[in-house]
């Protein structure tokens, strides 16, 4: 979901995905814009996202990404958005296709402009992010920061947001 800083923001990535968000299904659907798909596996990777800004207003999605190292920082993988951002947080189960390394990154769209907000200069994320493994909080994160690994039975991982102020 990081990718280079060649824009001012980065269009969100969208696709349809039913998520299990707080206990509740909510069917999600958003214009695809890009080669993000379902992944079409059977193992599933329940992603935990705590510290959802409190400021979040209701109209602000989560965007979740799956990647393997080869898809890591494109516009490819599988995953999941959530519409609506639930303050403290909220969880999803995705399915990948194998046991391996994958990484998972997440993005609040605090202003829900469809956009990865940043400065002008692209000195200050605007909007929440996190991601799985130890992300650099000083510079962007490599595959191997961020990367955990799924058995054959699955997993479950907890990602705590980033609130920039």
């Amino acid at each position: 979901m990081f990718v280079s800083k060649t824009k001012k923001s980065v269009t969100a990535l969208g696709l349809g995905l039913t998520l299990m968000l707080a206990g509740a299904t909510a069917s999600v659907a958003v214009e695809a814009e890009s080669e993000w798909k379902i992944r079409p596996g059977n193992i599933p990777v329940t992603v935990t996202v705590t510290n959802i800004d409190p400021a979040a207003t209701g109209n602000d999605p989560v965007y979740v990404s799956i990647q393997t190292r080869e898809e890591f920082r494109s516009l490819r993988g599988g995953g999941g958005v959530a519409s609506t951002a639930k303050t403290g947080s909220m969880s999803a189960t995705f399915y990948v296709d194998g046991p391996g390394d994958y990484a998972v990154s997440v993005w609040h769209d605090r202003d829900g402009d469809a956009r990865f907000s940043m400065s002008e200069d692209y000195t200050v994320v605007l909007d929440s992010y996190g991601a799985s493994g130890n992300a650099p909080t000083d510079d962007m994160p490599t595959f191997d920061d961020v990367k955990f690994t799924v058995p054959n039975m699955g997993t479950d991982l907890t990602v705590e947001m980033i609130n920039p102020s």
